[in-house]
């Protein structure tokens, strides 16, 4: 017994479809589908943000202690030195943008200060010494790695070439009030 061919969309024919309503609607039907899928990629693509912005203009205000300053420097990529810095003592932020560093043996030193997201730039001014002479000013820039009610943590880097070989430096420096 042989088995009757089936004409192709036949049983749409006899629905009253033609052959170029069905191929209208399954190009639409594909132009739709595609349309949905760009749709869903754009509008469920991530953000990757790595460092999440900290809300710093208030939080940053009062007098900070040093409870820890460690400096973890690299030569040409390879771990080459660590060293705790002593005698760091506070920071001050007031609200003004201005504020005060000071170290254990020295004069304090005055700055101002601007934030841009997670970034603290530091503008200290320069200041005549006792013995005659100058501390010149200087610009730096810290990264807010934290900040809580008690504590704040800064992070310095900083790249030095010599004699050929690459320093990096990455100065971790913790706070409490």
């Amino acid at each position: 017994m042989e088995v009757p061919k089936k004409e192709p969309f036949k049983e749409y024919y006899r629905h009253g479809l033609s052959l170029d309503s069905i191929y209208y609607f399954c190009f639409m039907k594909k132009n739709l589908l595609i349309a949905i899928a760009a749709f869903l990629i754009v509008g469920c693509s991530k953000n990757n943000n790595e460092t999440p912005v900290i809300p710093l203009k208030d939080d940053i205000v009062a007098t900070w202690a040093s409870t820890s300053d460690i400096e973890v420097i690299t030569k040409d990529g390879a771990y080459w030195n660590t060293f705790t810095i002593p005698g760091y003592v506070s920071l001050t932020f007031k609200n003004d943008g201005t504020g005060t560093k000071l170290w254990k043996d020295s004069l304090p030193r005055k700055f101002t200060y601007s934030i841009s997201e997670n970034i603290i730039t530091f503008n200290f001014e320069e200041v005549p010494m006792p013995d005659g002479a100058v501390a010149v000013a200087f610009t730096e820039h810290l990264e807010v790695k934290s900040i809580t009610a008690n504590k704040l943590v800064l992070i310095y880097q900083d790249d030095v070439t010599q004699n050929g070989s690459l320093y990096h430096t990455v100065e971790t420096q913790e706070f409490s009030r």
